[in-house]
């Protein structure tokens, strides 16, 4: 029995959302409660924790599950 395909977290598509929102990295972290630093890593490909990814599709107005690879 094979696995299911496993969804990649893709950081590009965050900043993606906030750059067609027009926010800097200061703005997005400024209203998602974390270092800009923070959002940088996270658009590099680093994985947020559950709540903060939701505070940043929140903020997006993008559903969170688009921000992971489609299954193949």
């Amino acid at each position: 029995m094979t696995a299911p395909p496993r969804q990649c977290f893709q950081g590009k598509k965050v900043r993606w959302g906030r750059e067609m929102k027009k926010l800097t990295l200061s703005e997005l972290a400024k209203r998602t409660g974390v270092s800009k630093e923070r959002i940088r890593q996270i658009e590099a490909g680093g994985m947020p924790s559950i709540d903060l990814l939701g505070r940043i599709a929140n903020e997006l107005g993008i559903d969170w599950r688009k921000f992971f690879d489609e299954p193949e």
